[in-house]
């Protein structure tokens, strides 16, 4: 009975605390919808086809789910599934690609030599310039779009995953070398566990970084996605539009970031904190 007893207790409280962070999470959420509603309502600083209300916002996304008469009824699923098959393909390109070069070019000198300098040229290139290129050398649809999200997921990824191998204390890799280990264990056993959390951090910033190239590469080289509406509704002066898409790509983000938070804490457990 006692130790049912305090299960139970120890149930409860976890409840209690994860409703409390959840509490805190929609704290800023709930104040900024408030202050838009307010505005949108009450005040009406800008006419409501500039500032939508949240009543305008819920009868364009029910249409779009839906179906209506407007330009975007009933194609919510189509502009999601496009949306999502771009997002996942190209984020997994970039950082299949990122990880390993990373860790290659930190941990060898002769290929952070071949590799790094090339990458660093490229970077502060704006990802925008390569747009054109894109739909000239690959045309219209996902191949333009999946190499523009790759490409920015790469460098945000590389970036993190570099840093986090020279950032491998010298004195961890002299006490393994000192029990034995030879160099391949070097890598497996100790640097790439240590290289661990700054992956998963540059993966969380990546996952942003291409959900932002998702939106401008569908805006301009595809027919159907969340981008692609968002500039047809900005070119109709339908802000309503506008946010509508922006709600839903703010929730994919915020969850494709809770997917990857929480691989993180069931690989890196030895970690003192980590996101919750």
């Amino acid at each position: 009975m006692r130790k049912t007893g305090a299960r139970g207790l120890a149930s409860k409280s976890k409840f209690i605390q994860g409703a409390l962070v959840w509490l805190r999470r929609l704290t800023v959420p709930s104040l900024l919808f408030v202050i838009w509603y307010v505005e949108s309502e009450l005040l009406k600083f800008y006419p409501n086809f500039l500032v939508p209300t949240p009543a305008q916002v819920l009868e364009v996304i029910n249409e779009w789910v839906f179906g209506g008469r407007q330009f975007y009824a009933g194609r919510f699923f189509t502009d999601l599934s496009g949306s999502l098959i771009r997002e996942i393909i190209a984020f997994c390109v970039g950082g299949i690609v990122a990880i390993p070069t990373g860790i290659l070019s930190a941990h060898y000198k002769p290929v952070e030599q071949f590799i790094d300098t090339f990458v660093q040229i490229l970077r502060p290139i704006p990802r925008t310039a390569f747009l054109p290129f894109a739909m000239i050398l690959f045309g219209l649809g996902y191949p333009p779009a999946i190499f523009l999200i790759s490409y920015a997921t790469f460098f945000v990824v590389y970036i993190n995953v570099f840093d986090g191998v020279k950032s491998v204390d010298e004195e961890l890799k002299r006490a393994a070398l000192m029990l034995g280990a030879n160099p391949r264990q070097l890598l497996f056993k100790v640097i790439l566990p240590a290289t661990e959390p700054f992956v998963f951090s540059g993966l969380r910033v990546g996952v942003g970084i291409a959900w932002g190239m998702v939106i401008l590469a569908e805006m301009f080289a595809t027919g159907n996605g969340f981008g692609y509406l968002l500039w047809r509704g900005y070119t109709f002066l339908r802000m309503d539009v506008v946010v509508s898409n922006m709600v839903f790509l703010g929730l994919l983000g915020f969850l494709f970031d809770r997917i990857i938070v929480k691989i993180a804490q069931r690989r890196l457990r030895w970690v003192g904190e980590l996101p919750e």
